[in-house]
């Protein structure tokens, strides 16, 4: 069991993170406009290995970037990685920055599912209440999607799918790195994490561009790299760090649970930057945090149906 003042400090925790990687997507929302997705991923992760491993050899963590099996890192820390943050930025680009925070809001219920299906944790009747709104929050917050950079509203609901289905890679990522190795510190944690998903990101961007997968789209202006700046090492190095400790003090799903404030400050942000909100996109982050935190609470477990033997 965990003591009252850890869970009240991974809480605390848990709510910095969010508030580091809620200034990710108005920030990517406005890089996109000059990015292609496929290279502004391995740029903002690069940035953000960077700066990490720096500080690990700097706290003399060097070895524990070393002490992960290959199979966590290729399998979670690469490929899951990869493809989670690959479809994050893809799928922002058809998307506004607020619906994008709502579909990843819907994290912990991921979670729960995913520890369900493993049998980690228990479906319980208000678990499966919780889905429900959730999944209605997303339909209802779909209708008031922005168009897309298509110019087409189907290219919003394709971004939707794609961010939703990014949402799923890293819930696996983030479970899987959390239980191995407890040994190796958050920290370093991250910074591998950061230094796979760019090595993996590079290599699929040089194919993409090689052979004319996709358009060598790029901006290197002042304004661009000092977005980046934040970005790479702040809004994605650090709260990666956040996520892994909250995730060992509280545990991924409790840590999530957090991700269904996102939404609410990227709004804030949208707002102060000048931005508008949808009506239909509140209503729908409204029902999607109300699902996550329902499924939350504690439930009798849905009972089995009991065969009844006929004489």
């Amino acid at each position: 069991m965990r003591s009252g003042s850890s869970r009240l400090a991974g809480n605390f925790v848990g709510v910095l993170c969010m508030l580091l990687w809620a200034t990710n997507f108005p920030l990517a929302d406005r890089l996109l406009a000059d990015w292609h997705p496929v290279l502004l991923t391995p740029v903002r992760s690069g940035m953000a290995a960077l700066a990490l491993v720096f500080v690990v050899i700097c706290m003399g963590q060097w070895r524990q970037l070393f002490a992960l099996k290959v199979r966590h890192l290729v399998g979670a820390g690469g490929v899951a990685l990869a493809a989670s943050n690959l479809m994050f930025v893809w799928g922002q680009r058809y998307v506004d920055p607020a619906t994008a925070a709502i579909l990843v809001s819907a994290m912990p219920i991921v979670s729960v599912v995913m520890g369900v299906v493993t049998r980690v944790e228990r479906l319980t009747v208000v678990l499966a209440a919780g889905i429900v709104l959730a999944a209605a929050g997303g339909a209802i917050a779909s209708i008031g999607l922005q168009d897309g950079a298509s110019g087409s509203r189907e290219g919003s609901y394709l971004g939707a799918i794609v961010i939703a289905t990014g949402v799923v890679f890293y819930v696996w990522y983030s479970r899987s790195m959390v239980a191995v190795s407890p040994q190796v510190s958050p920290l370093a944690k991250a910074a591998i994490s950061m230094v796979m998903l760019t090595l993996m990101t590079l290599i699929y961007a040089e194919f993409a561009v090689l052979f004319g997968l996709v358009p060598l789209e790029y901006d290197l202006s002042g304004p661009s790299l000092l977005m980046l700046a934040w970005l790479g090492p702040i809004s994605i190095g650090a709260s990666t760090v956040l996520w892994f400790l909250a995730g060992k003090m509280v545990g991924i799903t409790i840590a999530s649970m957090h991700h269904n404030l996102v939404p609410l400050y990227v709004m804030v942000i949208m707002l102060l930057l000048g931005g508008s909100i949808e009506v239909l996109t509140l209503a729908g982050a409204g029902l999607v945090i109300a699902g996550a935190a329902l499924a939350q609470l504690p439930s009798l477990d849905i009972p089995k149906i009991r065969k009844v033997r006929v004489s």
